[in-house]
């Protein structure tokens, strides 16, 4: 899931890589947009193995 600003778009959401691919590729889904859900979900899933090893 592709969360964006109602500005730019609507949240988009991807069932698999490739239809995650071609809407890049075609213009529909932003870089900047990609690049920070990105960072979202690594945060997400680098959280709990930061905090073990506090």
């Amino acid at each position: 899931m592709i969360k964006r600003d109602k500005k730019f778009g609507k949240t988009l959401s991807f069932d698999n890589y490739c239809d995650l691919e071609k809407a890049f590729e075609s213009g529909k889904l932003h870089a900047l947009d990609l690049k920070n859900s990105v960072v979202d979900y690594l945060e997400e899933i680098s959280a709990p193995i930061r905090r073990s090893w506090k």
